[in-house]
């Protein structure tokens, strides 16, 4: 993305951050909620917001780190929300399933054999509370609700493992999304799409030391369609940096071309992932464009503001006269 730094880093600290990253990302880019109204954890059994919610919604969220861009970074096309869940409610109180797993100490070669995991429940106040910024969703039309909430139960009955490599053709594990997916179409939804990998060497080099063969993955973010909302909540964010917050990614997304590497938008310290100097300070200043946080942009307005200011701080994208950056020639 940023070509004029020239640091690349170990193919393992990027391999190991990318396990990392698939782990946190099924555990939580922040998206536009449909509404100026966000609930916080509290809110979760408010009467007015209890009402609305019911089993068989689908739970689409965010962290906001640097990790859960590198995982957003892997699939071709952009989509906010990087972790997801199916909502069961229960005795009057709403619980979240969702597939997590986590990293323990990475002792062979492969840092994906050190993943381990399982359908978790949780309230969804709990739910909350671990994540930045989330949203709820109707499942999509033709599908009963009821039965996608009972997949997700069976499948915590069952302890279904979390499925560290990703591969969308074996159900009998699942990550996150591949969760929702399963349970959508098991309740006599529609096939849900995978959407490809993108087409990049520093990506394919990554994938191939991982041993993910799989050509593409499910987004979380496919799951969160605007006619089908229902409620929003945040740990602490506000829409104002929810909205910069995935006009940031979307554009980091767009300039990270088939050319480009990860060396190029992250820097390792260890096997953690951070933004590298000049990309934090083009986050820094996307955040300067709306100062006013009572009064947050659109996200359209977000996303052409940002668009903007990156091609003023970093040039257009090679091939590209505009709505698009790249940083300048060394």
């Amino acid at each position: 993305m940023i070509d004029r730094f020239r640091q690349r880093a170990p193919i393992v600290c990027a391999a190991a951050a990318l396990a990392a990253a698939a782990v946190l990302a099924c555990a939580g880019d922040a998206p536009a909620a449909r509404e100026t109204v966000v609930y916080s954890a509290d809110d979760v059994e408010a009467p007015e917001l209890a009402a609305r919610l019911r089993s068989g919604q689908l739970v689409v969220s965010e962290q906001g780190t640097a990790m859960s861009l590198l995982f957003a970074l892997a699939a071709a096309k952009f989509a906010p929300f990087v972790h997801s869940g199916v909502v069961s409610v229960e005795n009057g109180h709403a619980y979240v399933y969702e597939a997590v797993g986590k990293v323990r100490a990475i002792l062979g070669d492969n840092p994906m054999d050190s993943i381990r995991g399982r359908i978790r429940r949780r309230k969804l106040t709990e739910y909350v509370e671990r994540q930045k910024y989330v949203e709820i969703y109707e499942p999509p039309p033709g599908t009963d609700p009821e039965a996608i909430a009972a997949y997700a139960r069976r499948a915590y009955a069952d302890k279904v493992p979390f499925d560290a490599y990703f591969d969308s053709e074996d159900r009998s594990a699942f990550y996150c999304t591949e969760f929702l997916a399963a349970a959508i179409e098991a309740s006599g939804g529609a096939t849900v799409a995978q959407i490809p990998y993108r087409d990049n060497p520093s990506f394919h080099l990554v994938f191939s030391w991982l041993e993910i063969r799989a050509p593409g993955a499910y987004l979380a973010g496919s799951f969160a369609v605007p006619e089908r909302f229902v409620a929003a909540f945040s740990n602490g964010v506000t829409l104002r940096t929810a909205r910069v917050h995935a006009a940031v990614n979307r554009e980091i997304h767009r300039r990270f071309t088939s050319e480009q590497k990860l060396g190029n938008v992250f820097v390792w310290s260890g096997r953690t992932p951070q933004l590298r100097p000049d990309v934090r300070a083009f986050r820094s200043a996307s955040f300067d464009l709306f100062p006013d946080a009572s009064s947050p942009p659109g996200q359209g307005e977000a996303d052409r503001a940002v668009m903007s200011l990156a091609e003023r701080m970093f040039g257009p994208v090679k091939g590209e006269s505009s709505h698009a950056v790249q940083a300048p020639q060394p």
